[in-house]
């Protein structure tokens, strides 16, 4: 039995995760002190809200090796042969490498395969859904992690920001990339 892992940051719809009994694991998000679960502890909506009204951004935390580990074990002990581990670009979270080591924990156990999707958000989504799509479609192990590998070097993502506010006060533009951004 084929399993399909992802984190919270592939901001994959509730119905798709039902589909396609997808393993979402959430990121931990530091707002204003505090600690919450990506998707767990508030929607999207309530934290785009935060957002707009914050002062300083919240920063994530990415998923401890323990977490992957405990939810490999658990995907184990519940028949799960194969599991196929998709996260967030290794380039912009450690979480990847999170999922490297806790396979390495659990490699008695069960056999997980940890894919850098080389992306992010949607990016993410849509590569783990396609990947679940092909392991219910067909069970086979190999011509899933085909469509995994393919659909992490083939996808790329284009986006528009409304305002460039939160790069400036994240640090990854200055004063004047703002300014002139924002004309």
């Amino acid at each position: 039995k084929i399993k399909i892992v992802t984190d919270s940051t592939a901001d994959i719809s509730q119905e798709i995760v039902d589909k396609y009994d997808i393993e979402v694991i959430p990121l931990t998000i530091i707002m204003q002190g505090k600690t919450y679960l990506d998707r767990v502890d508030f929607t999207n909506e309530e934290f785009y809200q935060v957002l707009r009204t914050c002062e300083e951004l919240p920063t994530t935390s990415q998923i401890t090796p323990a977490v992957f580990a405990q939810t490999y074990l658990k995907l184990a002990e519940e028949g799960v042969t194969d599991i196929v581990s998709i996260h967030l670009a290794s380039e912009l979270s450690g979480t990847y490498q999170s999922s490297v080591i806790a396979a390495g924990l659990v490699a008695d156990k069960v056999k997980v395969h940890c894919i850098d999707s080389k992306t992010a958000t949607i990016g993410l989504g849509l590569v783990a859904m396609n990947v679940a799509q092909k392991a219910a479609e067909t069970q086979d192990l190999a011509e899933t992690l085909a469509v995994a590998k393919e659909a992490s070097e083939k996808t790329h993502i284009y986006f528009l920001l409304d305002s460039l506010d939160n790069l400036y006060k994240g640090g990854r533009i200055g004063k004047a990339g703002q300014l002139v951004g924002s004309l």
